[in-house]
């Protein structure tokens, strides 16, 4: 079954906050580095339900309405801190 990886990145001093999906927790891991490398602060990798990666993959609305949902939920949380 397929598994997904989730990275949380904050974008700098804007302080956005981007979500990015990996296949693999190796790329996932990658990725983080190369965030921290570039003085971005991260969160993850979210190691995904394989149920729900598997949900997110076959269905391109469902997959953008989670990481939508996701990203408003995560902005709400950074404004309040």
């Amino acid at each position: 079954m397929t598994q997904l990886y989730v990275v949380i990145q904050e974008g700098g001093t804007s302080r956005e906050l981007y979500v990015h999906a990996f296949d693999s927790l190796k790329k996932a891991q990658d990725n983080v580095k190369s965030c921290q490398e570039a003085s971005y602060r991260t969160f993850g990798p979210i190691k995904l339900d394989p149920e729900l990666s598997a949900r997110l993959l076959a269905d391109k609305t469902l997959e953008g309405l989670f990481y939508s949902q996701l990203k408003t939920v995560l902005d709400v949380v950074a404004n309040d801190l």
